[in-house]
């Protein structure tokens, strides 16, 4: 008895799982993301699965470039932080061989990699958005020229 139960309890839960996932209702914020791009949408206007699917597409890609610029930017900021703070620790080693010398020589150094590190992840990841964003134009405009 118990195994019918949790196969029942799946079979709802795959089932519950794929209807929130094809809902056509977009959710207040959607719209306003939609209407930021140019894209008017009217609940039970454009109510063909094709038109849905598209307007879901193109703020996947919205979101998608959202989030991988914002991930760069915190990347670059770090980047820019290790490397300033390592330059000044470097620049002010006296360089006379103490073991405070050789320790602050040490973290700036190691500041100045990570800030080069920090800076080889920033960059595809702006790169990134920026392919998205470009897709996602073209979307849009695509859209817009069928609608």
């Amino acid at each position: 008895m118990k195994i019918f139960f949790v196969r029942i309890m799946l079979v709802a839960g795959f089932a519950f799982l794929f209807h929130s996932a094809g809902a056509q209702g977009f959710k207040p914020r959607e719209y306003r993301a939609l209407s930021r791009l140019g894209i008017e949408v009217v609940p039970g206007q454009n109510d063909t699965p094709q038109s849905i699917r598209s307007l879901q597409d193109i703020l996947k890609k919205e979101r998608q470039a959202k989030v991988s610029k914002t991930i760069g930017i915190v990347f670059s900021v770090f980047s820019a932080a290790s490397l300033g703070f390592g330059t000044s620790l470097l620049l002010a080693n006296k360089g006379n061989g103490s073991d405070s010398d050789v320790m602050v020589g040490s973290i700036g150094t190691i500041m100045l990699v990570s800030g080069g590190i920090y800076a080889g992840v920033a960059v595809p990841l702006l790169i990134h958005a920026k392919k998205k964003k470009k897709q996602r134009d073209r979307m849009v405009r695509s859209f817009k020229a069928v609608h």
